[in-house]
């Protein structure tokens, strides 16, 4: 009379073998989903702080008037991407061969990073032999400096022209050098109105000493 059925009343318990691992399932895809929406956030964060640092160059570019300036903030971030591999590049580890036309065949090229030491010893030598008047007294400098000391000046560089060109510092220039204006202008207002003020003194003093005379004559 009744069919005989195989339906499992546990099966939405969460002790349920089959359960369980749907469980399992479903809370790893909600850590997918999580570690996905983090990686978002986080590239999302990166493009608006490039995208703020494009507008202030922008805004550099067009407030600036110097052509110098206006390069250094045009290809500030490209020399910033590549600073690392042109740095790399410019240390080579094995000295390279070239060939000459004139003499016996081949010579191998010094590295050059040898060579400025090779060249700092002996200007330090040269240095220490002679005399501090005649050094001071040369007239040939070559004007090399360390590598340090050319990415500090590269640091002060960026500073200052971020510190010239900073829209905020403009906007604040241009405050105070109104209300220098508008205090001149009332400097110069009182000192007109007390001189009119003496003025007008004075003439009243001339016209009470014509009024005697005339009141002297009658």
């Amino acid at each position: 009379m009744y069919a005989s059925h195989n339906k499992d009343i546990n099966r939405h318990k969460s002790f349920h073998p089959l359960t369980y691992r749907n469980l399992s399932r479903v809370e790893r895809g909600l850590e997918e989903a999580e570690r996905e929406q983090k990686a978002k956030e986080k590239r999302s964060a990166e493009l608006r702080h490039d995208q703020e640092q494009r507008r202030y160059d922008d805004l550099v570019l067009a407030s600036s008037a110097d052509t110098m300036a206006t390069q250094f903030a045009k290809f500030r971030q490209v020399e910033n991407i590549f600073a690392a591999e042109a740095d790399f590049a410019g240390k080579p580890t094995t000295p390279t061969v070239v060939a000459e036309s004139n003499g016996s065949g081949l010579a191998f090229q010094k590295d050059p990073l040898d060579t400025n030491g090779i060249q700092k010893r002996s200007r330090e030598d040269s240095e220490g032999s002679c005399p501090q008047g005649s050094t001071a007294s040369s007239g040939t400098v070559t004007g090399s400096i360390s590598r340090s000391d050319a990415v500090r000046l590269r640091k002060e560089l960026d500073r200052i022209q971020k510190e010239r060109h900073d829209p905020l510092r403009r906007v604040e220039q241009f405050q105070n050098r109104t209300v220098a204006a508008e205090a001149k202008r009332r400097v110069v207002e009182a000192r007109a109105r007390a001189q009119s003020s003496t003025e007008d003194v004075q003439k009243d003093m001339v016209r009470d000493r014509l009024q005697q005379l005339l009141d002297m004559k009658k």
